[in-house]
């Protein structure tokens, strides 16, 4: 099925950032990622396994997650390259498709709110014929110590009122 297809290759993480390129949207920089145990850098070139841990040995923490098979933020997690091995570790456990992406920083405001996660909105959008339209805005939040921001990985949406304040109540 057409679908089915295209929807597989749209969840594949390590393929995002080149449909995020070529529709002028911004992504996290991949600092490396690994498809089908292909080891590459941020440009896509590929890599050894000496120059991938060269390059974490830089962060002070990197965001990690499966590139396939994952969703609603499971299997994410924040991890600090502390030498050698532990990247090597890193890299054994994270399997044959991952990415590694350097951490992002939310506006102080928003991490106020929650600081161990990146907050994001979600405006959706949708034209009807010819004109566009959007959905109610929601916030998402991590809590509990959680890195991610998922309903189904442990965090919160609220809704986001027509002047650009939260309600009074958010849910899981």
């Amino acid at each position: 099925n057409y679908r089915n297809d295209y929807a597989e290759v749209m969840s594949d993480k390590n393929f995002l950032p080149n449909i995020a390129e070529v529709s002028r949207c911004t992504m996290p920089e991949v600092l490396i990622s690994r498809t089908m145990n292909l080891l590459r850098n941020s440009k896509g070139e590929v890599i050894d396994e000496k120059q991938a841990i060269s390059i974490l040995l830089k962060e002070k923490q990197v965001f990690c997650k499966p590139s396939t098979i994952s969703y609603g933020g499971k299997g994410c997690f924040v991890f600090e390259p502390t030498d050698r091995d532990s990247i090597k570790n890193l890299m054994k456990s994270l399997g044959t498709d991952f990415v590694v992406q350097k951490i992002l920083q939310c506006h102080p405001t928003i991490s106020a709110i929650y600081p161990n996660a990146v907050n994001t909105f979600r405006v959706t959008t949708y034209r009807w014929k010819g004109k566009f339209y959007f959905m109610p805005i929601a916030m998402r939040l991590g809590r509990g110590g959680i890195c991610v921001d998922n309903v189904t990985s442990g965090g919160l949406f609220i809704g986001v009122n027509n002047d650009g304040s939260l309600k009074r109540e958010a849910m899981d």
